[in-house]
């Protein structure tokens, strides 16, 4: 028997179909010299829910499986989001500032 819940995996569809919607609405504005209304106001109504739809649904899911594994405790937790998460993103930080700062040189700033 499957574990996985029907009705989260539509809701994470249709998320993600009104993330297609949004981004494809954005690229028809900047390509039409009209004013698309039909367009802009189905872009402001995707782009007013489907991001937090979207995590709500995946968060709901990653709180089920946390139940599922029964997890020891908050420490681990948070020693394995650390490890796994933090650190990467905390090395890939101090290259990005450090090659900013070596070619920031490089970049030249016009005067108008």
């Amino acid at each position: 028997m499957s574990t996985r819940l029907k009705w989260i995996d539509i809701v994470k569809g249709f998320a993600l179909l009104c993330v297609i919607i949004g981004h494809s609405c954005e690229r028809l504005m900047t390509g039409l010299s009209a004013e698309p209304y039909l367009i802009k106001y189905l872009d402001y109504f995707t782009n007013s829910f489907h991001v937090t739809l979207l995590f709500m649904a995946s968060g709901f899911v990653y709180g089920l499986s946390r139940m599922r594994e029964n997890v020891e405790g908050l420490k681990p937790f948070l020693r394995k989001k650390i490890l796994d998460l933090l650190l990467p993103y905390t090395w890939f930080a101090i290259l990005i500032w450090i090659g900013k700062f070596i070619f920031s040189a490089f970049v030249t700033f016009h005067q108008k």
